[in-house]
């Protein structure tokens, strides 16, 4: 079993979102699976590789469309499915991502499942 890394608790979600590649302006639809202050988890149709830098738009619940940058974290395949699973970590010294996840922070507060350092 693969070693938890988070530095905070996750909350489990299934959000459709699109996904741009920055380096090839390929879009994806993606679906996330679990978030935190840090980060989400996706599933897809297409592996991205560790490192990439990636562009997500989707409508966060109760607070609208959000936009961020992130970085793929890591990536595997789901065995047999020709899915990919994906973890990113959000790029902090963007403002775009910084507003991002103020909603994200909020949205944890409201669902009542995160504890914020």
């Amino acid at each position: 079993m693969d070693k938890e890394r988070r530095r905070s608790k996750r909350a489990v979600v299934s959000i459709a979102a699109k996904c741009r590649e920055i380096e090839r302006a390929n879009y994806h639809d993606v679906r996330i699976k679990d978030m935190h202050p840090e980060g989400f988890c996706f599933r897809s149709d297409h592996r991205f590789a560790q490192g990439q830098k990636l562009m997500f738009g989707f409508d966060l619940p109760l607070h609208g469309m959000v936009y961020l940058t992130a970085n793929v974290a890591w990536s595997k395949a789901i065995p047999r499915t020709g899915i990919y699973m994906a973890g990113v970590s959000f790029l902090i010294d963007d403002p775009v991502t910084r507003e991002a996840r103020s909603h994200i922070y909020n949205f944890f507060q409201g669902r009542n499942t995160q504890d914020f350092r």
